[in-house]
């Protein structure tokens, strides 16, 4: 049985931070190991459920938090 948790709204990342975070990981994607690539996916997907003709994916609301937080990290390492 699947319950569904109740999601504050300061707990859902806003959709310019998420843009952000994934422009900012798209140029440098292909230069990442495997392994790093499914520990981001890991990171962002919870689940993926398949239909005939379609699909539906249900994402890691904390894992959105922590790939904004890291790639953050990395913008500010760069600058300084």
């Amino acid at each position: 049985m699947r319950t569904n948790r109740q999601v504050s709204a300061r707990q859902i990342p806003r959709f310019a931070g998420i843009a952000h975070a994934l422009r900012t990981l798209d140029p440098i994607w292909s230069e990442l190991f495997p392994a790093e690539q499914r520990r981001i996916v890991q990171l962002l997907v919870e689940e993926v459920t398949l239909y005939p003709g379609s699909f539906d994916i249900r994402y890691r609301t904390d894992g959105l938090h922590t790939l904004m937080a890291e790639l953050s990290d990395t913008d500010t390492r760069s600058v300084a």
